[in-house]
């Protein structure tokens, strides 16, 4: 049987050497739909070699999320506003999900990830997606013992007192999807927030956020029963407009390597210094 290589020189016959063993090395070379590990495996018969374009050519099937990190088994993303990350199968609008999965299709067609965390429709940031079977339930656990860093940055209406605090306020979520906090008698769900003011801007103010349990709407409900909704957040008393709130940092620990990973992003422009 012909090898790889051998294949590759019958494709390209004014390529180099180099240039075809480079093309395997940079994982461009599928059969079967396998990536191919070395130029010298031998391609059976009937199996169909293919020649992937470059990484920038096959990463613009990702937007409008933005590439941070990728391996076999994880692979993190920058959301922006207004993509919902995953939902049901009755959904028509794109999704963080879809997008992911076509971009990891473009190189595999088996491959597929699976979200173990959420961030709002309106919300912009970093998100992790498991790649591998063995990396979803690995992190899922990191997400459900709350080892996982996430840290926001928030506009918020008014000045909040005091201007550090814990927030740990129960929540349930109604019939419309709104989440409040719980009544007595309440099915709820214990969730809990820290914040901190770093700077006011007028009659706002800018907190770094940390979420210890990662509810549904748990940042906007729990300021808002703070007093202190997100600006632009409609739903939770904030006014019209475009809500700030942004994931900018996420630190876990790698699903299967001995390595705690640390992604940041700089707030969007309108969220920056002078930008509210």
């Amino acid at each position: 049987m012909p090898t790889v290589f051998e294949v590759l020189r019958g494709l390209m016959p004014e390529a180099s050497n180099n240039t075809l063993r480079g093309l395997v090395k940079d994982g461009r070379v599928t059969v079967g739909g396998r990536k191919a590990k070395l130029a010298t495996e031998e391609v059976e018969p009937g199996a169909r070699l293919l020649v992937l374009p470059k990484r920038t050519a096959v990463e613009h099937r990702l937007s409008p999320l933005t590439l941070v990190h990728e391996d076999d088994d994880i692979i993190v993303v920058d959301k922006p506003r207004g993509l919902l990350t995953s939902t049901t199968a009755r959904e028509k609008r794109v999704t963080a999900l879809q997008r992911i999965d076509e971009y990891l299709h473009a190189t595999d067609r088996t491959k597929h990830c699976v979200a173990v965390h959420r961030l709002d429709r309106d919300a912009c940031g970093l998100l992790v997606f498991a790649k591998s079977p063995r990396a979803v339930e690995r992190l899922k656990r990191q997400f459900f013992e709350h080892t996982v860093e996430r840290h926001y940055l928030a506009i918020v209406r008014g000045h909040p007192q005091p201007a550090e605090g814990r927030i740990d306020l129960a929540l349930v979520e109604r019939a419309d999807g709104v989440v409040r906090p719980a009544r007595p008698g309440d099915d709820a769900k214990e969730a809990a927030t820290r914040y901190r003011t770093v700077e006011l801007r007028g009659e706002n103010a800018v907190l770094e956020v940390e979420l210890e349990t990662g509810r549904k709407h748990q940042i906007r409900a729990h300021l808002s029963a703070l007093g202190h909704p997100l600006v632009g957040d409609e739903a939770y008393g904030g006014g019209k407009g475009v809500m700030l709130l942004c994931a900018v940092s996420l630190a876990f620990d790698h699903p299967i390597r001995p390595k705690r990973m640390r992604f940041e992003r700089e707030p969007p422009p309108e969220m920056q210094s002078g930008g509210a």
